[in-house]
């Protein structure tokens, strides 16, 4: 496959957490790595920070892509899922079978976090269970504006924009396509089950992962029966001015 990053110790990209990796935070940082991506090859004029507060016209069809797979992921990373997701893959190209760029992000959850489906009591108590701290240390909640930014800039250190002409040349006809592996459970009607080949995506996709030192991490472990990869059907397209 094209695109692939050559050395292997690069193959393995680790952004620092400062709280408890969970579900929440998790799918924030998926669509942080997603943005970061569209930017980097050129899909995105500006990083989507600045395209939030005033979107050009000729960006309006990106965004629309991008909000259309937020949905799906918004959906997919509920609590009561937490061990039905195993990896994200965001592929890069003209097309899904044959992408140009790979990336991969191993989804690993802490343990001493259950993030399951809050009690009834949990519920009318949700202030003082946001505050209650997980056995890692902190709490299991949304990230902080202050830890979005960041992430940001890690990201931005590992997937700078490719602003050679060649790159910018082949932004026009490429595409960002999304996958889940999991549960089959997981399929919407904005999915599809998709044959995308593990062992390919294992060796040469670029590898992202949110890590706490204080997480007893762990990930769910692959079942051939259960566990499918999921194209969510939407994708995104390149925006220039």
């Amino acid at each position: 496959m094209s695109g692939v990053i050559e050395e292997e110790a690069e193959l393995l990209q680790i952004v620092s957490a400062d709280r408890c990796i969970c579900i929440h935070s998790t799918v924030q940082f998926v669509d942080l790595a997603l943005q970061s991506i569209a930017y980097r090859h050129g899909l995105l004029p500006y990083p989507m920070i600045t395209l939030q507060r005033a979107i050009p016209k000729n960006c309006e069809k990106t965004m629309e892509g991008f909000e259309k797979i937020r949905e799906q992921l918004k959906a997919a990373f509920r609590s009561h899922r937490r061990r039905a997701l195993s990896d994200v893959a965001i592929l890069v190209g003209s097309s899904p079978i044959k992408p140009k760029y790979t990336y991969r992000i191993p989804i690993h959850l802490c343990d001493d976090q259950d993030s399951e489906i809050p009690s009834q009591e949990d519920q009318e108590n949700q202030e003082n269970l946001e505050s209650t701290p997980s056995k890692c240390g902190s709490p299991c909640s949304d990230l902080s504006e202050k830890e979005k930014r960041s992430i940001n800039r890690k990201l931005f250190e590992i997937l700078p924009p490719f602003l050679d002409a060649q790159s910018q040349a082949a932004a026009a006809t490429h595409r960002i396509f999304v996958l889940l592996n999991g549960e089959i459970e997981l399929i919407s009607e904005e999915m599809d089950e998709y044959p995308l080949d593990d062992s390919t995506l294992m060796d040469s996709a670029l590898n992202l992962c949110l890590r706490h030192e204080e997480c007893s991490m762990s990930k769910q472990t692959l079942q051939a029966d259960t566990f499918k990869w999921l194209r969510i059907n939407p994708f995104i397209t390149g925006g220039k001015l």
